[in-house]
């Protein structure tokens, strides 16, 4: 049972969050956890502060010893950005499966922070909702060139340093990866653009997919333009009329796409009468 504070349960304050960034509340367990994870049975990982430092633009004395670094850490987290690209540098650098990962995601959440542990990643991503991140779950549970397409567009949707253009381009690379063998197999280069003439043009009647459809036919032009609603992305599109999509935009072409690749988990997509 989840304990929801007094003050909370009568409607006097609002603990939820989510909150951006690192609160108040958050700066001082996080420090203590930057400083607990750079420990090594007592004695400083100097090595490790030593290479966050340089690649974060930190600097250091001449000859400075393990206290003196994290001092110099310390103070650079000051700044919120160089904060939270410490706590990110720690973790990738332990790894996901480290005692200090789980310590390091419960501590997020318990301070309501707009941020958690990828479940797949050592990196920090932006919450998910339950019910996406089963979905995403399902999706990237094997190893193969659709997860690893689909781990780099959610990366790119939710991690810290969003990027619309590329999340949206490698969710489409993971919809080809999972649609060019069924669709397109003797066309190692096929694009989504493609798939969907394929599977759009005169024998579409000759596809069929998972899901039944309003008729229990398994008709695939719905899932055809279910396809072109991600495809092109926004930037990419002729004409020269692109703009660059928003993060919005992208984050649901990557649920649509976690969505599709789930689908093909469970069983093809797309496959002929």
């Amino acid at each position: 049972m989840v304990w929801t504070p007094r003050s909370q349960r009568l409607g006097r304050r609002d603990l939820d969050g989510p909150y951006d960034g690192v609160p108040t509340h958050l700066r001082g367990p996080l420090i203590d956890w930057l400083e607990q994870s750079l420990l090594n049975g007592g004695g400083w990982e100097t090595g490790l502060m030593t290479a966050l430092t340089v690649r974060l633009r930190v600097p250091i004395a001449p000859g400075s010893n393990g206290w003196d670094v994290m001092q110099a850490i310390k103070k650079s987290c000051q700044e919120e950005s160089t904060f939270l690209d410490f706590v990110e540098g720690v973790l990738y650098a332990k790894g996901l499966w480290s005692s200090e990962a789980p310590h390091l995601k419960e501590l997020l959440a318990l301070a309501g922070s707009s941020l958690t542990v990828s479940s797949d990643q050592p990196i920090l991503v932006e919450l998910v909702n339950p019910q996406s991140q089963a979905i995403y779950d399902s999706a990237v549970s094997s190893n193969d060139e659709i997860t690893a397409q689909l781990q780099e567009a959610f990366g790119n949707a939710y991690g810290r340093s969003p990027n619309p253009s590329d999340a949206w381009d490698h969710a489409i690379k993971a919809v080809e990866a999972v649609l060019r063998p069924v669709v397109q197999p003797n066309n190692a280069k096929a694009t989504l653009g493609n798939v969907i003439g394929e599977l759009g043009g005169q024998n579409a009647g000759q596809w069929e997919v998972v899901f039944p459809g309003k008729e229990l036919d398994n008709n695939v032009v719905p899932f055809v333009e279910t396809l072109k609603l991600m495809w092109p992305n926004t930037d990419r599109h002729g004409g020269g009329n692109g703009r660059p999509p928003t993060l919005d935009e992208a984050r649901a072409v990557v649920g649509l796409t976690a969505t599709i690749v789930q689908a093909h988990r469970q069983g093809w997509v797309v496959r002929r009468r």
